[in-house]
């Protein structure tokens, strides 16, 4: 017999780590925050998933929908007596238990008819070869099949690599995946290069974007083909070109739904009511948010350059003053890196 302890430890390991297959876990009992389920809506014959409410800040989160697809509870705390048309989306909040439709522009390929999503290029410049997101061992295991190698040649096209002892055909399965992703928007901070009429040269400082205050910051979830990690901070040399800044978001991975075919059948398709989907979950807990800047402030004063505008600010310009003035470039990372916004997640 094995003792509560560790069958909890392993029931906590199995559910982290684990898609679960939807129609295999509609029972009773204790769902995390987050907890996300899928069905087949036979009105709309579309997927539908539906996320159990959590919280960041203590603060419900939003989903946009279809107003067809609003609660009678929605529309009342909107102020809507009826929708008259069915399509236009409303805010809806995930304790109404709103359904969020899934759509073939939503999902992308995984597997043997994937498209590729990257390019390795050769050491040489002579090719490379296409990259395919790797099918989770999970669905490897239940018969679908890798994407074949390409590579290609800037002189001899593309060629597709023979694979031998792959799944037959008539017994091959196909998968489709789709994320669902929550963000928290906040201010973020930019690069600033303005024209200075007292020297008429041309000035630095930091800027904001975004709203300061959690009044004027939304917390929402939204569907995407694919999570993408956001960078960490930004690169204070790209900044002072005046080519990038910090997202005015944070953004954090709720869960990874995925579709399954019946074997021998689905290639190149959108799922249907014979797909089977799973779930795999990311995040299991109500969350913190909270950012380095509370309030919009001036942390230093402009850094002037005597160097004419010449009819604007551009790139060559900019780079020539720098290249010139190494000894500013310090001076303007400081500015920077002290007026940086950043925000992240956390649970308590």
């Amino acid at each position: 017999m094995i003792d509560a302890e560790d069958f909890n430890y392993l029931a906590e390991r199995v559910v982290a780590n684990v898609p679960l297959e939807v129609k295999s876990t509609r029972g009773g009992g204790w769902r995390h925050p987050w907890y996300t389920t899928v069905g087949w809506d036979n009105r709309d014959e579309v997927f539908k998933a539906e996320i159990k409410q959590g919280y960041v800040n203590a603060e419900d989160v939003e989903v946009k929908i279809p107003a067809k697809d609003a609660k009678q509870e929605t529309l009342d705390r909107l102020g809507i007596k009826a929708a008259t048309d069915k399509t236009e989306p409303v805010v809806a909040e995930l304790h109404e238990k709103p359904k969020i439709e899934i759509l073939s522009r939503n999902l992308r390929k995984i597997g043997s008819d994937a498209d590729p999503i990257g390019f390795n290029g050769n050491a040489d410049l002579s090719g490379g070869s296409f990259v395919f997101e790797p099918v989770p061992a999970h669905f490897a295991d239940k018969g679908v099949e890798s994407a074949a190698p390409r590579d290609a040649s800037f002189s001899g096209g593309i060629q597709e690599q023979f694979q031998v002892g792959g799944i037959p055909k008539n017994e091959r399965r196909y998968l489709r995946a789709m994320d669902i992703v929550l963000t928290q928007e906040r201010p973020a901070s930019r690069a600033v290069w303005s024209d200075d009429p007292s020297t008429g040269g041309i000035s630095f400082a930091m800027g904001y974007t975004g709203s300061f205050g959690p009044d004027n910051n939304r917390v929402f979830i939204s569907k995407r083909r694919r999570f993408e990690p956001q960078a960490e901070g930004f690169d204070p040399l790209e900044a002072i070109r005046g080519n990038d800044g910090t997202d005015p978001f944070d953004k954090i991975h709720v869960c990874t739904i995925y579709f399954l075919s019946q074997a021998g059948r689905g290639e190149g398709e959108d799922p249907d009511d014979s797909w089977t989907p799973y779930v795999e979950h990311h995040l299991f807990w109500n969350l913190n948010h909270g950012s380095n800047r509370m309030e919009d402030q001036t942390f230093t004063d402009p850094v002037n350059f005597n160097i004419p505008l010449a009819g604007g600010v551009g790139t060559t310009l900019i780079n020539n003053i720098l290249a010139e003035n190494n000894a500013r470039v310090e001076e303007l990372e400081n500015i920077l890196n002290a007026g940086q916004v950043t925000g992240k997640f956390w649970t308590t």
